[in-house]
This record gives C-alpha cells, structure tokens and sequence, in this order.
C-alpha cells in the first residue's frame, strides 16, 4: 500500500480537513452533507459537501475508516495518508568511492645520454612523487625505472604507477597547475612512446618492497564488442585464478581501461610478486604459459610492459 498525497484519493476527495486551511478572504456557499460515502459496503459518518460542482470529502474520516494515520506539512501543503501496512522504501546505500589506478609506461627520448636520462629522471620523480604532500587524495606514486630489459621486447623504460582514493581525486591531480606544470616540462625533455592505463581498484593496497609486473595491450583489431567481453572475462578470470596457485603470486588485477581514449591502452594486467624470483617462476610457469599464449594469439596487440621493485 503505497502512501497517498490528498488531491488524488479515489479522483473525487480533495482535502477537506480542519488541519489547514490556507487565508483567504473570498466568502463561499457550500452544501454540507450533499453526499454519502460508502467503503466495502458500509455507510461512514464523514461529512461531504457540495462546492463549485465537486464533492468534497473530509480527510480526516477517511483516514479513519482506513485506520490510516494522517499528517499536515505546513511547509509543503501535502497531507500523507499512511495506511498500517505500508513500508517506505529503503533508500540504496550510498556507495564508498573506489580507489583508482593510473598507470603510464614510457621511453626517454632518443639522443638523450646516459647521464642526462638519470639527471632528468631523478627530477621527474621528485617532483611527481613530491605531490603527495600537495594534492590530496594520492595514495601512493612510484616513479621508477623499469628494472628487466628496458625498451627491449616491448618493455617500457620509465614507469609512473600512483594510486588515488577515488576517480575524483585522480581528477583534481589532473588537472592540478603544479602538476601540469610538472607533465609540461615530462612531456617536452624526457618521455615519448606514453602508454596509459587507468581502472578502478576494489581497495587500496600497499604491499611495499615487492615485485611489479604491468601490461598494458590493445584489442586485436576486428574483435566485435561482445568478442572483446567474451574474451576479456575468460582473461581475467584465468589470470587472477593463478593466485594462490602459483607460489609467489601476491595479487593480480586485469581490468580494462577506464578511459579508452587516445595513448591509453585498453587492458591493463597489474600483478604484484613476493620478489622477482617468483615472478621469473610465474613466467615460467605452465599454467601461465597456456593462459598467455590464447591471450597472445585471440585477444590482444601493441603489448607494452615494465617490471620494477615496488
């Protein structure tokens, strides 16, 4: 029984009740008692009256013939009707923000010397790590060197992995000044090939001095939107089941871009290892190696990757 507004009851009532009346100084004729008023075959003793063509009905005895209890809102001019059956409608809790991961993998650009490479990086990680204390909202932000093979077999060189409380707060770092500033001079002297990965993370967690292994790839070209779902849960299911299966394994996240626009990736693969041991025996592994190579061959293209200590 849902909760009545006076003005619709049964298309004939409107209110009529000695709980309000709003000033006025028009004088009216009305006819009282002009009508009778019968519920489930029974004769009730609320006063009607005859006004303007209508009838209407006292509020006050059809709540009472419905054993319904009434209120007034001043405020509003809305009487409730409230039947003893009725139950309000929970509100939906209101959801905790999900903590957001963005990811970029780069290259140093070319004809930069060794010496410049690691002036200019130790820059861009002081100051890029140094918003922490400037932005809120920034869980963490690693800027660091890949640490296997950088820029050989498609891995990336240099590696921005941060973390924030909520999509709003990556949004604010964003397009904070400071950090404009910051991705400006990046951008111009150090970086090029920029490949970028950003998803929601079920909760932030920090699992420090470990080892990281990060893939960002494409969609094969062709795949239809329902091949790309298909493919992408049977991914994501068979990657993060190796957790807990192959020793070492501490966490692995495959979530697909949030963003997909251009110079991000459209899958990331973020997995965390109890050091670069046993990310070696992940990689080596059988049951990785089966899941990798239909990933390989069916779902992805423009694999970009980096490996650092975390």
């Amino acid at each position: 029984m849902k909760k009545y507004v006076a003005g619709v009851l049964t298309g004939i009532i409107l209110i009529w009740s000695t709980l309000a009346f709003a000033a006025t100084n028009e004088t009216i004729s009305v006819i009282f008692d002009y009508a009778k008023l019968v519920v489930n075959g029974e004769m009730t003793d609320t006063s009607t009256m005859l006004y303007d063509g209508r009838i209407y009905i006292q509020l006050r005895g059809v709540s009472e013939v419905f054993d319904a209890g009434l209120e007034w809102d001043n405020e509003s001019k809305t009487a409730y009707l409230t039947t003893a059956d009725y139950v309000e409608e929970e509100k939906a809790p209101v959801a905790a923000a999900q903590s957001f991961r963005h990811i970029v993998i780069f290259d140093f650009k070319e004809g930069l010397s060794e010496e410049e490479k690691d002036t200019l990086f130790n820059k861009m990680k002081t100051d890029l790590e140094g918003l922490t204390e400037v932005i809120d909202g920034i869980a963490e932000m690693n800027v660091v060197k890949d640490s296997r093979n950088p820029g050989i077999n498609e891995e990336g060189q240099l590696v921005i992995n941060s973390l924030f409380e909520s999509e709003a707060a990556y949004m604010a770092y964003a397009s904070n000044p400071t950090h404009l500033e910051i991705a400006a001079y990046i951008g111009s002297d150090i970086v090029q090939n920029r490949r970028a990965g950003d998803y929601f993370e079920p909760e932030i967690t920090k699992i420090a001095n470990k080892f990281r292994h990060i893939v960002i790839f494409d969609f094969k070209d062709g795949l239809s939107d329902g091949e790309k779902g298909t493919l992408f849960s049977k991914m994501k299911t068979d990657l993060e089941a190796l957790v807990g299966v192959i020793p070492g394994l501490l966490q692995m996240d495959v979530e697909r871009d949030h963003y997909n626009t251009d110079g991000n990736g459209q899958i990331v693969i973020n997995s965390l290892f109890e050091d670069e041991d046993a990310y070696d025996v992940y990689a080596n592994d059988p049951r990785h190696l089966e899941v990798a190579a239909y990933i390989a061959s069916d779902i992805v293209q423009n694999r970009r990757a980096a490996d650092f200590n975390d």
